[in-house]
């Protein structure tokens, strides 16, 4: 199989990322569409959560970001959506 799934799965998490960097929420999550490993779901999760900002449903994007972080960690692109919006998602 051409590429391989491990290359596939890069290409899909670097489509992902580049998308979130641009504030496009649903092509990141169809992006990862297919992978279900800890990565792409966090970072389906922090689509969802900007998703949920640029929608102004502050309350269920908190909860999001939360589901993203646990799965990410300190992953860059958390600050960034957390910052989208004028810092919305990061305060309480």
């Amino acid at each position: 199989m051409w590429p391989p799934p491990e290359a596939r799965r890069q290409g899909a998490i670097w489509r992902a990322e580049g998308h979130l960097e641009r504030e496009e929420f649903a092509a990141a999550a169809a992006a990862l569409e297919g992978l279900y490993d800890t990565e792409a779901c966090g970072l389906r999760h922090l689509a969802a959560a900007g998703y949920r900002l640029q929608e102004g449903d502050l309350e269920r994007g908190r909860r999001q970001l939360a589901h993203a972080r646990r799965r990410l960690g300190d992953h860059p692109l958390l600050s960034a959506i957390e910052s989208a919006g004028g810092g919305e998602l990061a305060q309480p």
